[in-house]
């Protein structure tokens, strides 16, 4: 019985994270599940300019830090605001 147990409530924790996107920004270390049946909204411009330059973790911190940690990388909603 305690086998059984384990192995359905190993099996609803794999299905629960495994359906989940996450959005994975790897250069400044951000990671976070999306919502499920929810809209992204990214900032690819400030995506594409951590991507251009080589910055190092110190400057990343500086940078985030000067604007409060108050850069949008990405907003999420639940109803598409194009509709």
């Amino acid at each position: 019985m305690k086998k059984v147990l384990l192995n359905l409530m190993f099996l609803l924790l794999f299905f629960n994270s495994y359906c989940q996107e996450k959005l994975d920004i790897k250069r400044i270390g951000f990671s976070i599940d999306i919502p499920k049946n929810w809209t992204t909204i990214q900032n690819d411009e400030i995506l594409k300019n951590l991507n251009n330059f080589e910055f190092t973790d110190e400057q990343i911190n500086h940078l985030f830090k000067s604007n409060n940690s108050s850069v949008n990388l990405a907003t999420f909603v639940k109803y598409n605001p194009k509709t």
